[in-house]
C-alpha cells in the first residue's frame, strides 16, 4: 500500500420513515487514514496526524451535501491507530455520518 492513503469503509445505515412521504437515512462511513513516518523525521507523529485530520475535515466540509445527494455530512469521531513504539506506520480512523432522504415508495427519488 502506498502511503499516505485513505481506505474508505462502509458502516451501518439507519432509516427512519419521516417526514412522510420521505425516509431519512443516516449512513456511516469510516475513513482509515494511513501514513508512514521516516525514522529521521523529528516532528511528533501526533502533530502530523493532527495536520492530516485538519486537512481532511476541511476538504470534507467543502461540499457537505456530497454533490447535492445528501442533506448533511457530520464528522462524528476520530481515533488514532494503535501503534508500537518505533513503528513507521500510523494513522487515524475518521467516522462520518451522511444524512440523506429518499421517497418511501421509490428509493431512487431523492428528497
Amino acid at each position: 500500500m502506498n502511503v499516505p492513503c485513505i481506505v474508505i469503509n462502509a458502516g451501518p445505515e439507519e432509516k427512519e420513515p419521516i417526514p412522510n412521504p420521505f425516509t431519512t437515512c443516516r449512513f456511516t462511513i469510516y475513513l482509515d487514514v494511513w501514513m508512514r513516518q521516516d525514522a529521521g523525521d523529528l516532528q511528533p507523529t501526533d502533530s502530523i496526524l493532527n495536520i492530516l485530520l485538519g486537512d481532511i475535515e476541511k476538504a470534507l466540509m467543502v461540499d457537505y451535501t456530497r454533490g447535492g445527494f445528501a442533506k448533511d455530512t457530520n464528522i462524528k469521531s476520530n481515533v488514532l491507530f494503535e501503534t508500537l513504539e518505533g513503528q513507521p506506520q500510523a494513522g487515524i480512523v475518521i467516522e462520518l455520518e451522511i444524512i440523506y432522504q429518499h421517497k418511501q415508495d421509490d428509493p431512487e427519488i431523492a428528497g
